[in-house]
């Protein structure tokens, strides 16, 4: 486990709250599933810090779930994106009408941003 979490204030307020101290937390931890490599995660992150709201992830798990949760686009919009670009509607003129930049329409046309979203 890394031991920087003690002192970094982002985890002591939020994660060592359900626990006493930070051998209770290690403690807990592993019996969770914890492995080198792996990132604490709130499973809905609306919700409270706690055992029931927790999980590990991979930190590319974690990066596709975060990714997702702060998404501008619906996956309706990316597709009126992608089809209006099919069309004959540039990027140039398709960006002022999302409020996106062309570059940014350019990676949801050709699935670099949104790849998921058929």
């Amino acid at each position: 486990m890394n031991q920087r979490v003690r002192s970094n204030p982002y985890y002591a307020g939020r994660v060592y709250c359900l626990f006493q101290n930070f051998n209770e937390f290690n403690s807990w931890a592993i019996k969770a599933g914890y492995k080198s490599g792996l990132i604490l995660d709130r499973i809905d992150n609306q919700g409270p810090y706690s055992q029931e709201n927790s999980q590990w992830l991979s930190r590319s798990e974690h990066t596709l779930k975060t990714a997702v949760e702060r998404r501008k686009f619906s996956p309706s919009e990316i597709r009126q994106i992608r089809a209006a670009y099919a069309s004959g509607i540039s990027s140039y003129k398709l960006g002022p009408i999302w409020g996106y930049s062309q570059k940014g329409i350019i990676n949801i046309v050709n699935r670099k941003a949104y790849a998921d979203v058929k």
